[in-house]
């Protein structure tokens, strides 16, 4: 990307949260290259099913806490989890929540 963030799905795995609702979290990464700190946001990501419909991430009841948000000074990495249902198709990064066009979209099947 031009700001020099580079994001990346890592992994995927299948999770029953504490109110007994299954989930698939894909794990991400997000690297800063650039000199500049970059914000990231687990909604600049979104889910979408076989039938195109696309939608904001889960909530999950867990343990573990999600990806969330912040701002990652340059040369700065962090890892966490997007939660999306189980039968999502493929899973979407935006930039930001306000964006209309995917920068990019990974295939969860």
């Amino acid at each position: 990307m031009d700001n020099g963030l580079q994001v990346s799905v890592d992994s995927k795995a299948e999770k029953t949260d504490q109110a007994d609702k299954k989930y698939l979290l894909v794990t991400v990464t997000y690297k800063n290259t650039g000199s500049e700190p970059v914000d990231y946001n687990e909604f600049d990501w979104k889910q979408t099913s076989d039938s195109a419909n696309m939608k904001d991430p889960e909530i999950p009841v867990l343990d573990e806490e999600p990806l969330g948000d912040g701002s990652l000074k340059a040369g700065g990495t962090v890892t966490g989890f997007v939660a999306v249902k189980p039968d999502a198709a493929s899973t979407s990064y935006f930039g930001n929540i306000m964006d209309k066009e995917a920068l990019a979209t990974w295939l969860l099947k």
